[in-house]
């Protein structure tokens, strides 16, 4: 009878024991999934970092050019008195 119940206990624990290996195995799936996801989320980050600093500088660009059209403006506009 004893050896019944330690067989009973035994396979419940050995149940368990698999049912903890087919989880384990779906949660690294879903981890090698997050991490590649995070990588790819990192990368994607770092571009649009840099699509800001090139905007930024474009921006300057505009904003020089758009100083020196107006002293151009303001210069005609000295010397002739019209627009």
């Amino acid at each position: 009878m004893s050896i019944v119940l330690v067989k009973e206990i035994e396979n419940k624990y050995f149940e368990e024991i698999e049912s903890f290996r087919k989880e384990n195995v779906v949660l690294k799936i879903l981890l090698k999934e997050y991490v590649k996801k995070s990588i790819d989320y990192e990368k994607l980050l770092k571009e649009s970092i840099n699509l800001l600093d090139k905007y930024q500088e474009e921006l300057e660009f505009l904003r020089v050019a758009k100083n020196r059209w107006t002293d151009e403006v303001v210069k005609h506009y000295f010397t002739i008195k019209d627009f």
